[in-house]
């Protein structure tokens, strides 16, 4: 984490390394800050499908099944 945030002070647009960020905080169990990365790379980058899917399976792993099914069907289209 301490990588991407440092990535992040030089420059903090960087959809991949918030989407890393994301994907760290997932892996941690840390769900709400995972989807918080996700939802922030996901306004720099909307139409990124991956970024859309992985929200998606943070909304599924919470429990949030309409919402995870919401960004499945989105990506897909």
């Amino acid at each position: 984490l301490q990588d991407f945030d440092r990535a992040l002070e030089l420059n903090p647009n960087c959809t991949q390394a918030i989407s890393s960020r994301g994907k760290t905080y997932q892996l941690m169990g840390h769900y709400d800050q995972a989807l918080k990365e996700f939802k922030r790379a996901i306004e720099f980058k909307p139409q990124d499908t991956w970024l859309i899917v992985c929200r998606g399976e943070i909304y599924q792993l919470i429990g949030n099944y309409s919402k995870a099914l919401n960004d499945f069907n989105h990506a897909l289209s």
